[in-house]
């Protein structure tokens, strides 16, 4: 597993357009659902010295429109990249599938 406290918004830039999944932690057989990481933001009004890093955010789209993650901790996984164990959050449905977002602090 990815060490989280190393990750910044430059970790993910090479990897934006790419296919993840995303299962839940220690239950493979619940399923995987694709997600296609659409952007890694830097949030810099919540910047502060107090922080390691600059917080950022990943927005992910499924194209999954009958089926939906709920708000959760899953397993997102690349192949190139690794995995980490995140909390997910749906922001938006679209006539498509859905939008999650993982913010970092």
């Amino acid at each position: 597993m990815l060490d989280l406290a190393s990750l910044t918004h430059e970790t993910f830039l090479p990897y934006v357009g790419q296919a993840f999944t995303a299962t839940l932690p220690g239950r493979p057989e619940a399923g995987q659902v694709e997600l296609r990481l659409l952007d890694a933001t830097p949030m810099e009004r919540y910047r502060s010295p107090k922080l390691r890093r600059t917080p950022f955010s990943l927005r992910f789209q499924s194209q999954e429109r009958e089926q939906h993650l709920p708000q959760s901790t899953y397993r997102i996984e690349n192949p190139g990249f690794g995995y980490m164990d995140v909390f997910v959050v749906p922001i938006e449905k679209l006539e498509t599938g859905y939008v999650y977002q993982i913010a970092f602090t």
